[in-house]
């Protein structure tokens, strides 16, 4: 099942025009893109240079990659993987709209560890290796904390009656 476009979705877009505005990046890779809302709508307002979709769920990419044909979006690839494992360049910026719900189910679109924070983490420890730039969204139900080797340039946040979500535009400054 994949993940249809939601409220962090929307979030995690507005920062991701914010960032891309501010550092004029033209290659980009959305993690984990589900239905590639997030990639194709930047595809589409910036015409950017290249865009990489990645998740690790098979039916995802593949729905990605028949909603870039319908709308036309050139420069596009593909890549199945968890996370950073089959992923072999850099890029302007990175985007993670990351499961962040904790729980122990293994229900890839929401879980993101028994906190909640875990493959986000994950994330955050290969990305310097990807690119120095990352939007990522997150929970407050997962109690992130954002690695002192980083930087948070800038956050956005919407509060609902249990949780609150939040899309930070972060920079790597040092391991």
């Amino acid at each position: 099942m994949v993940y249809l476009p939601n409220d962090d979705s929307f979030l995690t877009l507005e920062v991701s025009e914010i960032a891309i505005q501010l550092t004029n990046a033209r290659k980009i890779m959305e993690m984990g893109c589900g239905t590639g809302f997030i990639g194709i709508n930047l595809a589409r307002k910036f015409n950017l240079d290249k865009v990489v979709f990645v998740d690790i769920d098979k039916e995802a990419i593949d729905y990605t990659k028949q909603a870039c044909e319908k709308e036309k979006i050139k420069n596009a690839e593909f890549i199945q993987s968890n996370l950073f494992e089959k992923i072999n360049e850099k890029f302007d910026l990175i985007i993670f709209n990351a499961p962040y719900l904790p729980g122990k189910e293994s229900y890839v679109d929401l879980i993101g560890g028994e906190e909640g924070n875990e493959i986000l983490y994950r994330f955050l420890k290969d990305l310097p290796n990807f690119s120095k730039r990352a939007v990522i969204t997150y929970s407050s139900l997962s109690n992130f904390v954002l690695p002192s080797c980083f930087s948070e340039i800038f956050t956005r946040s919407k509060k609902f009656d249990f949780e609150s979500i939040y899309s930070s535009f972060i920079e790597f400054t040092s391991r």
